[in-house]
């Protein structure tokens, strides 16, 4: 999860990247280092991680894939055409 999470530009450094640790992940983006994208590109990567639907107690993140591709850079966008490139092949 770890180098999936970095092939997105502002996720590179967040806390829980690197090692892997997806409450700190979450933490890191309900901080003030988070920003629009790199709330959207934390939430795509904690979805995929649990299958489609992250939850944290009452709280429920859900990538929402349409808004994130419009809102993400060419960067962000390839992080996550490849990804689901990648899943087309397997």
């Amino acid at each position: 999860m770890s180098r999936f999470a970095e092939t997105f530009p502002s996720l590179r450094g967040a806390d829980g990247v690197r090692p892997w640790n997806a409450p700190a992940l979450r933490e890191w983006m309900d901080g003030l280092a988070a920003t629009g994208r790199s709330r959207r590109a934390d939430a795509f990567v904690l979805t995929v991680w649990a299958g489609g639907e992250y939850r944290s107690g009452d709280d429920h993140v859900i990538a929402h894939v349409v808004e994130s591709m419009n809102a993400w850079d060419d960067d962000h966008r390839a992080a996550a055409l490849a990804w689901r490139s990648d899943l087309c092949t397997v």
